[in-house]
């Protein structure tokens, strides 16, 4: 494969003028720690880091880093590309080679196919690493270390790709266990690096969709003679449905190409709807079964406005195209409904066709890992071998239709369920072909979902090459009899591994839900992405949300030597309290650990301010969820939401006209804090203590509501906090309410009276404050933020904080 001269020497020479860089790489809890993108001018003498001929968004070279090493990818995602198969890392002094692991192209002894090359490489001790390496992406000939489209290597000069990483802020969890997670506030349970693209078409919904849940270690899978288990061994293998009519059929365009109307039939839902579709048309597969019908599902992608049309037994007849259904939904989002009765694709559990969709792009590409959930259709009416049942299990929320009619549906396995492959079948075993085996992996690590009825398939999208689909329905055959139903995939919207405990493997999401406090997406549901109701009474729309409240591994690192003691009392540093690692079920969380006996000092940490935009809002929220292992073992706080200046202790937290994030706050202020338990009490319940115009001097503490012992806040469990600000009717109004709740029982509350101290317009931007302080007057033996001897509780203590949301209502 003589595509480039093979000379160490020539190519190294460009490379070796920038000895003065640094070279940082590891692994060990992985985070995107990459900074060369299409963004930045590519450095002098080097080839871009990014893709000259594809997607720029699409990085030849990119990596997770830890606080030691870097997991590097070498290889754009495309499957006509090539990787050389030395790199190098610069260590401080000298380039050193690193060999790369992949697959061979073409039976090549120094070249890899393009988009899985990868190794491991160790930071110096600036933690600061380059990498560089060799790829060639085909474009009218084999194009390498391309700069731009018109500067490329040639045989008188060689660019090498180069990326550089920065590991510093990375600091690894309290624990010492290897489970911590370790990033910033785009940080997920990533413990492996991930092959998938950054391209929210090509790797769709954000990562508290199912789509990207991982199978976790405490999953408990069907036996052989159990109900479920015996319907899914009345076949002996399923299809793969390549395209329509039975597949998907997928489309991208923008709005430089032309509208087109699609016009209704059939049940002509949603119809009919003017579309961007693409300049060559589209047209499909058509096909119909024994019944005489059809699926025919194509989703159409506008690249330039996000939107997505799904559209059921599509046509596109000659540039008049027809469908019987359009729906809509957001390629940010989950990809499934979070009730029963929710709708978003066409499908009869209700999920976006993308959801689960095996995709051309992956499976085609040797050494590819699928890193997603896949989706199949089960067999449920008279003359089939029949294992669907009638009942629906998130993340589906509807079924078919005519499920109730009496001879359908007879079977034992429900819409939503989980199939997987047991890691304890040796898959080195079956005798797999490559992308036998890497479906195998995607079963077992991921699993299937059951999203419709149907001849028995997994569906696909219809760039899954001929060739290889051959090659998986032999290796069906052999993976089939292996597969059982998980039996505890629970939480489906909270926990991050399906059946609980370590996820087998990486949530490859390319988005999060919103946390740059910018989103505003209308949402007037009753649940928010943890899926509890929120208080009725009011249309609620998300302002911001966040997995771990905006609190990061590089906050706490920045703060960790930080005192926060008061004078006369010894150092203390309470962001040591804190790291970021997973909960007892395996989820990403916070974990706030307290030694017996210590001096719990407040944190105070301002995670973020948002702009409240509309001065008219009825009420704010905030929701969080919180699992104890033990109860704190003295009263204090939790969380705080706070308004404006902020008020406390009879004070404003900043002083008038102060800005937050660019959020100029106003010349007033209000806050309510979550309480633990209320001071004095020494109950395991919850309360508040908040702000309120006391029509004398400002009383910063005028409200001191609790559950008067009436609750008993859970330990070993998430539970869901929300808590609620209703506003006065008007500014200087009287009639305003603070409520505390949780898992939707109301627990605490305080009515008429006014938040701020003068009046509610002049409290400009809402915010989250991390509190989390036991005791309160340092002065005071008895109250010294620390648990002190004859008390009935454990001194000692550790909670985990996850889920943070903030919400308007009106």
């Amino acid at each position: 494969m003589n595509i480039l001269r093979n000379k160490r020497s020539v190519v190294l020479a460009t490379i070796i003028v920038f000895a003065s860089f640094v070279f940082l790489i590891q692994h060990t809890q992985a985070i995107s720690c990459h900074q060369y993108t299409s963004s930045q001018p590519v450095l002098a003498g080097f080839g871009a880091a990014y893709s000259i001929f594809g997607n720029a968004s699409n990085l030849l070279i990119r990596g997770d880093c830890s606080s030691s090493a870097v997991a590097v990818t070498v290889g754009p995602s495309e499957s006509n590309s090539l990787v050389y198969k030395t790199a190098y890392r610069w260590d401080g002094t000298q380039w050193n080679a690193v060999t790369l692991n992949g697959i061979p192209a073409g039976g090549s002894t120094i070249w890899l196919g393009g988009g899985g090359a990868t190794a491991v490489m160790a930071f110096p001790p600036s933690k600061i690493l380059y990498a560089a390496a060799y790829v060639c992406e085909y474009a009218n000939g084999w194009q390498c270390g391309c700069r731009s489209q018109t500067q490329c290597s040639s045989a008188s000069v060689s660019y090498w790709n180069l990326q550089k990483f920065d590991g510093n802020g990375i600091i690894a969890g309290d624990d010492d266990d290897d489970n911590d997670v370790i990033g910033d506030d785009d940080d997920d349970i990533v413990n492996a690096s991930c092959q998938s693209p950054k391209d929210i078409f090509l790797n769709p919904f954000n990562k508290n969709s199912a789509h990207h849940r991982p199978i976790g270690s405490g999953a408990q899978y069907a036996s052989a003679t159990h109900p479920t288990t015996k319907d899914w061994m009345k076949k002996s293998v399923f299809a793969v449905n390549v395209g329509g009519p039975w597949g998907a059929d997928l489309a991208t365009v923008s709005n430089a190409d032309p509208l087109y109307t699609v016009t209704g039939t059939g049940f002509n839902i949603g119809l009919p709807t003017t579309v961007r579709f693409p300049a060559a048309g589209f047209d499909t597969n058509i096909g119909y079964n024994q019944y005489g019908t059809t699926d025919g599902v194509s989703v159409i992608y506008n690249r330039t406005d996000n939107s997505v049309h799904e559209f059921f037994q599509y046509k596109w007849n000659n540039g008049s195209p027809t469908a019987a259904i359009n729906r809509q939904w957001d390629i940010k989002g989950l990809g499934h409904g979070t009730k029963s009765g929710d709708r978003l694709g066409t499908s009869a559990s209700g999920v976006a066709m993308l959801f689960g969709l095996l995709r051309g792009h992956e499976i085609n590409t040797p050494g590819r890992k699928i890193e997603h959930v896949l989706q199949m259709v089960l067999p449920r009416l008279p003359g089939e071998p029949i294992m669907l049942s009638r009942d629906i299990f998130l993340p589906a929320t509807n079924r078919d239709a005519s499920a109730g009619q009496p001879a359908n549906n007879t079977g034992s396995i429900p819409y939503g369920a989980l199939m997987a492959l047991p890691p304890s079948v040796n898959l080195d075993s079956l005798g797999l072909s490559e992308p036998g085996r890497r479906l195998a992996e995607a079963i077992r690590d991921y699993g299937i979902y059951v999203v419709d009825g149907g001849a028995g398939a997994i569906r696909a999208d219809q760039h899954v090459s001929a060739t290889v689909r051959a090659q998986l329905m032999k290796d069906i055959s052999k993976i089939y009899p292996h597969i059982r139903m998980v039996l505890n995939n629970d939480n489906v919207l909270s926990s991050a591994a399906a059946g609980g405990g370590t996820p087998r493997a990486p949530n490859c999401a390319y988005d999060s839900t919103n946390t740059n406090g910018g989103g505003d997406d209308d949402d007037d549901d009753t649940s928010g992405t943890n899926g509890s109701a929120k208080p009725s009474g009011f249309s609620w729309t998300l302002m911001a949300s966040d997995p771990t409240g905006w609190m990061t591994n590089s906050i706490i690192q920045q703060n960790w030597n930080v005192d926060h003691s008061e004078p006369g009392y010894p150092a203390a540093y309470p962001y040591r309290r804190l790291s970021i690692t997973k909960a007892p079920d395996g989820s990403l969380a916070v974990k706030h650990t307290v030694a017996p006996n210590e001096i719990v000092w407040r944190l105070g940490h301002i995670a973020k301010t948002f702009d409240r935009k509309n001065s008219l809002d009825q009420a704010y929220l905030l929701r969080y969820q919180h699992w104890i292992v033990e109860y704190p073992g003295d009263g204090g706080k939790w969380m705080e939401l706070e308004g404006g200046l902020g008020f406390g202790a009879t004070t404003y937290r900043f002083d008038s006209g102060s800005s937050q994030n660019g959020i100029t706050l106003g010349t007033d202020g209000w806050g309510m804090n979550i309480m633990h338990p209320q001071r004095g009490t020494f109950q395991n319940g919850i309360g508040m203590l908040a702000s309120t115009h006391t029509n004398g001097p400002p009383d910063g503490y005028g409200i001191n509501a609790n559950s008067s012992g009436s609750y008993t806040v859970p330990k070993g469990r998430w539970f869901t906090v929300d808590a609620l600000a209703v506003m006065p009717s008007t500014p200087t109004g009287t009639n305003g309410s603070y409520k505390i709740f949780v898992d939707g029982k109301l627990v605490a509350e305080a009515n008429n009276l006014r938040q701020a101290q003068v009046s509610m317009a002049n409290s400009n931007g809402i915010r989250l404050i991390w509190r989390l302080m036991d005791g309160g007057d340092p002065q005071d033996p008895a109250d010294q933020h620390k648990c002190p001897d004859g008390r009935p509780l454990v001194c000692g203590y550790s909670e985990y904080f996850k889920g943070f949301e903030l919400w308007r209502g009106n």
